[in-house]
């Protein structure tokens, strides 16, 4: 060994394992200190009493953060019943920090570990949530949190906001509290994605984030609550509006305002997250927005719970976005996602969105690729073609969408037992479509007639470029 330069012994210890890496420590003084060297660790990910990990290796953890001088990625789970490593002290700086809290109590100490990260210096990703069903159990039981309980959740959210030097921010499911965000300490703009859920109550931390980094960000994601219950104050879309770098915005509809966050000229990508059958009033900004933001290249519009009527306001969203004839949107997804299995056997029309699509197609004419995630009548499918979607390369289809369930069908038996794609194929021959991500061929043993004929052996792969020439030549 002694041939070798440290730079190759370094490189070579990057493929042992930590067991291993910790034990060349008592080999030789050479070793042991290579053993700490940044290389080594750089690229490691460390998991402490994770349901994904196991004892095993939950207990080598937190013998490498006592020692190890970096890490790529710890995913901590508070608090820790078994490893009692001070993580709010620890030297071990890491990039990428994931923190789950199982109790409201551990907030300050999950504030501590942030702040000793964000002062070593290396952490540009942060994720923080609380698991849903412990968010249940902690929001039943808000009127008797102590004092001591409100001061650590509300460190622990002037930390989040006050983090200065991050590149990527999540914030998950969190207890829904009023926090006044004020601070004296210079925020560095530096953020490039930012993702929270937009709640009432929380409105003041997201403006908060958004406002002391307008100038870095480019990703911006306010979904998750499908309720779209938020605030009637327009201070998040005018800081929206007032970006200069923002690409992506995920965001509800009836986010007070949003009509203003056309001004974006940067914007490029646009989800709106659509509670079906709200009144015309809740979705008349988002129209709006639709109608102005002619910069746009993608646009997704996902209906949660899905709509049921073409009646519904949200529905002639897809209308708003050719009204003017000036749309650039190159690329264009639909969901109508779930609905409870009422409102199924209510109605057979199981994408309502059908007419507006068919009647805003002409004026897209830089639409190359559609993605439609729900069930699509055949007799949309069919009207695809040069004239009315002419500049369409691709078509997408998601699992309901093709119309069959993956847990009794396949995608090899779709290729004989469906026309819509021969036929689609035969009116606009240039376009390519798109199958969901599954195996093409049934799961051994073999279920479906087609595919207990063996034709077809080059899909057995699941190479999905070859789905069009399978289109192209289906057997009889």
């Amino acid at each position: 060994m002694e041939p070798l330069h440290d730079d190759v012994l370094l490189m070579v210890l990057e493929y042992v394992d930590v067991k291993d890496l910790l034990a060349c420590r008592l080999v030789c003084k050479r070793l042991a200190e290579l053993a700490l060297h940044p290389q080594p660790w750089r690229h490691r990910l460390l998991r402490v009493h994770s349901i994904l990990v196991g004892d095993a290796e939950a207990r080598l953890t937190c013998p490498a953060l006592r020692l190890a001088p970096c890490a790529r990625r710890l995913v901590l789970q508070l608090p820790s019943k078994k490893c009692q490593l001070p993580y709010t002290s620890t030297r071990c700086a890491v990039s990428h920090l994931m923190l789950e809290l199982n109790n409201i109590t551990v907030c300050k100490q999950a504030a501590f570990v942030i702040r000793n990260q964000l002062a070593l210096g290396r952490l540009r990703e942060l994720n923080i949530w609380y698991p849903p069903g412990r968010l249940i159990m902690i929001e039943e039981n808000a009127s008797t949190e102590s004092p001591q309980i409100k001061f650590g959740l509300s460190l622990l959210i002037h930390t989040l906001a006050e983090a200065s030097g991050l590149k990527k921010l999540a914030v998950g499911s969190f207890p829904d509290r009023m926090f006044d965000v004020h601070s004296t300490v210079p925020i560095t703009s530096s953020l490039k994605h930012f993702r929270c859920e937009l709640r009432p109550k929380w409105q003041p931390f997201v403006d908060f984030v958004l406002a002391g980094h307008s100038a870095t960000l480019e990703v911006v994601n306010l979904n998750g609550c499908w309720e779209n219950s938020v605030s009637k104050s327009t201070s998040t879309a005018r800081l929206l509006a007032a970006m200069a770098n923002l690409r992506e915005l995920s965001c509800p509809a009836v986010l007070d305002g949003i009509e203003l966050v056309a001004k974006c000229s940067s914007l490029r990508k646009v989800t709106l997250h659509i509670r079906s059958n709200k009144p015309s009033d809740l979705v008349a900004g988002a129209r709006k927005f639709l109608r102005r933001a002619t910069q746009l290249r993608e646009v997704s519009l996902e209906y949660h719970p899905g709509a049921t009527s073409r009646d519904d306001p949200a529905v002639g969203l897809i209308r708003d976005l050719a009204w003017s004839g000036r749309s650039r949107v190159e690329s264009l997804a639909i969901e109508n996602g779930w609905r409870s299995r009422k409102e199924r056997k209510d109605t057979d029309d199981n994408f309502p969105q059908e007419q507006s699509l068919l009647r805003a197609l002409p004026a897209l004419p830089a639409l190359e690729h559609l993605h439609l995630q729900s069930q699509a009548p055949p007799q949309l499918l069919l009207a695809l073609g040069p004239d009315t979607t002419p500049a369409l390369r691709t078509l997408e289809l998601g699992v309901y969408a093709m119309g069959f369930d993956v847990q009794h069908h396949c995608l090899h038996s779709w290729l004989h037992d469906n026309i819509i794609a021969d036929d689609l194929l035969k009116v606009h021959p240039s376009i390519k479509l798109i199958p969901p991500p599954f195996e093409y061929y049934c799961s051994v043993p073999k279920d479906c007639t087609w595919c207990k004929s063996g034709c077809h052996q080059e899909l057995s792969g699941n190479d999905r470029p070859l789905f069009r020439d399978a289109l192209l030549k289906v057997c009889s």
